[in-house]
């Protein structure tokens, strides 16, 4: 046993001070006590200090057994995970790393520990006892690494000798796939060539039956042939015995009652031939009904003139039990179906000379459209202030750039506030008038009404003594009267050709330039409005808009003017957006000094317009294919346009004229010596196959 030096120093300072006690001098009695109480004091000191020594080593030991322990647990856990890499191949490599993980943390915990333990150590023990303390720690973790590594080693080569019989597996499966392969042929050739040599016998088979079949099928066509030879024979007897009866006779008026005769007939109207009469100029001609009624020739009137040329309207009547019809065929006077093309600048020209405007046309005609177009260029060029009535509420792209004044009910009071506007202006002239005084200079008044018949309709629905049809009718008939003098414009829409539809008479309206569009225009031909306007040229207008009919334009225009009422005339209207686009091109380059895209709306000056422009130039294309050969103007063809200006307009594009669909693609781009372009429509009403869309033509210079 080690003796602590301390302890025996103590002790001999201790036994050579107690027999200083027992002498009897006082020096030797004190030096004895001091002494025996300083080695007493050293020596429990030192007692002390190594007990708790003492304890200090046993908690160092206790904790080097806590690491022991550790250790071999970690050991164990080592080993528990090998024995799974060994049993479970297929999550070697999982295991491998949860197990390399958990390893690393346990080092890492452990050397934590060894930290705090050596820190402890240094504390209570001193340097030498940390130093052996240390190399017994790393000796025993340089061996845990090298386990762990060697078993790491240990499982590379368990995964090595897996791959090789993995690769082994593979080579003997490609072997039995090679042999599989071999068999599966030589059976597919054995099987090939049985199924040949049976073919070959159906084959011998079928063409032994082919040869039967046909026998029979030749003889049995040549019983068929002659039965639909005597049933032909028997249906010509019976449609001879059924035909309608003829006029027999060779002369003029035989053929053309022949050709009435057939042209019912055409249209699914029974009839036959009774008799016909000549008087004068008119050939009277009687069918007799079959199967068919009076309503239904009297819808047919209109076509039967322009198919015999006639520059009057037939009429047909029940007379003598039969259909009696009367045509004014006087030879020296016919009318064809010949399109003219107005230029636009004509339109522009009647609007804006017009006291007051109507557009009278049926729902989907395009009445909504040709309003927009027409406020637009009126409120651009000539009135600046207007007031846009819109009861109906309509879409608020119709109207271009205008906003509507006043909306839905609140038109009313409006519109009922016009003839004290009007009245208030007169007595202003009749004041200037009786003072000898030019007429005083108003500011124009600019009144766009919507659905003037719609309006009238509301006046019922209030029931607001204020508003009655009666003072309806007194408004509108006061606004319709005043002339130009006293600057007070309408522009309004009826759906009816007919002025009594709106409490009116037809006296109401001498004052007003009155549009047509859709089944307004027969209306119009056929009303009292325009009895000024002779036969022959409402035969010739409406054989005109038939022609248009047929080639497919959709919105026609018939525009009357009441100062020249033997006149009236058809044109096409502008294209949708038309002078809202102008405007807007106008603005665009005052502001940037550039031309600028309109987004796909027909873009071209007003001053172009007025010079004369066609409607062809105006976004109305040409037909690509069955157009009428129809006469144009001198002033058709559109204006030559310089470089940048024809860039422009055919980056905008045109809409197509059969389905309206705006189109700037072209198949044909550079204009031809006739100043046409071709564009290709892709909307799927013209084009359901979308790679050979339908193109169109469009003149965009001379």
């Amino acid at each position: 046993m080690k003796l602590n030096p301390h302890i025996v120093f103590s002790s001999l300072g201790l036994a050579f001070s107690l027999p200083l006690l027992f002498i009897p001098n006082v020096p030797a009695i004190f030096a004895g006590g001091m002494g025996t109480a300083g080695a007493g004091g050293y020596l429990a000191a030192n007692v002390a200090l190594a007990a708790d020594t003492r304890k200090r080593q046993k908690e160092i030991s206790d904790k080097t057994r806590q690491i022991d322990t550790r250790e071999h647990e970690l050991s164990s856990r080592f080993k528990s995970a090998t024995a799974d890499l060994n049993r479970q191949l297929n999550q070697a490599i999982a295991e491998r790393d949860r197990t390399a993980l958990s390893a690393k943390a346990h080092v890492t915990a452990i050397e934590a520990q060894r930290r705090h333990l050596l820190d402890e150590a240094k504390a209570a023990m001193g340097d030498e006892l940390r130093r052996e303390f240390e190399a017994e720690y790393q000796r025993r973790f340089e061996q845990s690494t090298a386990d762990f590594s060697r078993r790491g080693d240990e499982f590379y080569h368990a995964e090595g000798e897996l791959c090789d019989q993995i690769e082994v597996l593979q080579a003997v499966l490609a072997q039995n796939e090679t042999y599989l392969r071999e068999e599966f042929g030589k059976e597919v050739n054995a099987r090939a060539d049985n199924f040949a040599g049976r073919y070959q016998t159906l084959q011998g088979q079928l063409e032994k039956y082919g040869q039967v079949i046909q026998t029979a099928s030749s003889e049995a066509i040549e019983d068929l042939r002659q039965k639909d030879l005597m049933i032909a024979k028997l249906q010509g007897q019976v449609e001879l015995l059924n035909a309608p009866r003829k006029y027999r006779g060779n002369s003029q008026d035989d053929k053309t009652a022949n050709k009435i005769l057939e042209f019912f007939l055409k249209r699914s109207v029974a009839v036959e031939a009774e008799d016909w009469e000549r008087k004068l100029n008119q050939l009277i001609v009687w069918l007799y009904p079959k199967d068919a009624a009076l309503p239904q020739l009297q819808l047919l009137m209109d076509e039967l003139q322009q198919s015999l040329g006639l520059y009057a309207r037939p009429s047909v009547e029940i007379d003598r039990s039969c259909f009696k019809i009367v045509c004014d065929t006087d030879a020296k006077i016919s009318i064809k179906a010949t399109i003219t093309e107005p230029p636009l600048s004509r339109l522009e020209r009647a609007i804006s000379e017009a006291i007051h405007v109507r557009i009278a046309a049926p729902s989907g005609s395009g009445k909504s459209v040709l309003l927009g177009n027409l406020v637009n260029y009126l409120t651009e060029n000539y009135l600046s202030s207007y007031q846009l009535y819109d009861p109906k509420v309509t879409a608020r792209k119709v109207w271009g750039n205008l906003t509507p004044t006043y909306y839905s009910t609140d038109c009313l009071p409006a519109l009922f506030s016009l003839a004290k506007e009007c009245l208030k202006r007169i007595d202003l002239c009749k004041v200037a008038a009786e003072n000898d005084k030019p007429a005083p200079d108003f500011n124009p008044e600019f009144h766009i009404i919507d659905e003037l018949e719609f309006m009238y309709g509301l006046v019922d629905i209030i029931g607001d003594s204020a508003y009655t049809s009666k003072k309806f009718a007194t408004n509108v008939k006061a606004g319709l009267k005043v002339g130009r003098e006293h600057k007070i414009k309408l522009l309004f829409v009826t759906q009816s050709a007919l002025c009594s539809d709106v409490n009116l008479k037809k006296n109401d309206f001498f004052n007003t330039t009155s549009l047509f569009l859709g089944q307004t225009i027969m209306e119009a031909l056929d009303s009292d409005l325009m009895s000024a306007v002779s036969t022959q040229k409402k035969a010739i207008l409406r054989a005109e808009y038939k022609a248009r009919l047929a080639r497919g334009d959709k919105y026609t225009i018939l525009v009357y003017e009441p100062e020249k009422p033997t006149e009236a005339w058809l044109c096409a209207a502008p294209s949708p957006g038309h002078y809202a686009a102008l405007a807007t091109a106008s603005t665009a380059n005052t502001a940037q000094n550039e031309n600028t895209d309109l987004g796909g709306v027909d873009a071209r000056t007003s001053e172009g317009a007025k010079s004369g422009e066609s409607l062809a130039g105006q976004g109305v294309p040409q037909k690509s294919s069955g157009e009428l050969n129809t006469p144009k103007n001198a002033d058709s063809t559109p204006a030559a346009l310089d470089g940048n200006s024809l860039e422009v307009l055919l980056r905008q594009g045109t809409h197509c004229p059969d389905c309206g669909h705006h189109s700037a693609s072209y198949s044909q781009r550079q204009p031809n010596g006739l100043g046409n372009v071709r564009l290709k429509c892709k909307s799927d009403e013209c084009s359901p196959n979308k790679r050979k869309p339908k193109t169109f033509s469009w003149q965009v210079s001379k």
